[in-house]
């Protein structure tokens, strides 16, 4: 009878630890899942901010070439502002395939 009742008390004392583990387990569970919510809301944010950042660095650039090719037709004629718009064009096209520039 001893031994069966040392058994069995032995037995509860792991079951109570792997209750506890378990338990312990689940909260590290819910943590994780709040900052994997917290860090893609971040990375969302970022990456609409990193576009907004584009868009407006495209803007910039084409507002700034259609004035140079504007003053380049005041001042050469036609045939300039024709090669300004041109240069114009192909830079805004590559900045929107995916070049960079700041």
């Amino acid at each position: 009878d001893a031994i069966l009742e040392t058994m069995t008390q032995q037995l509860l004392q792991i079951s109570s630890v792997f209750l506890v583990q378990q338990s312990e387990l689940q909260q590290v569970r819910d943590r994780l899942k709040k900052e994997l919510v917290r860090v893609n809301t971040i990375s969302e944010a970022l990456t609409s901010a990193a576009q907004q950042h584009q868009d407006a660095v495209l803007t910039v650039i084409q507002n700034y070439e259609s004035v140079a090719a504007e003053s380049a037709g005041d001042a050469l004629g036609p045939v300039a502002a024709t090669s300004a718009a041109a240069v114009a064009a192909g830079t805004a096209a590559s900045v929107s395939e995916g070049g960079h520039r700041a």
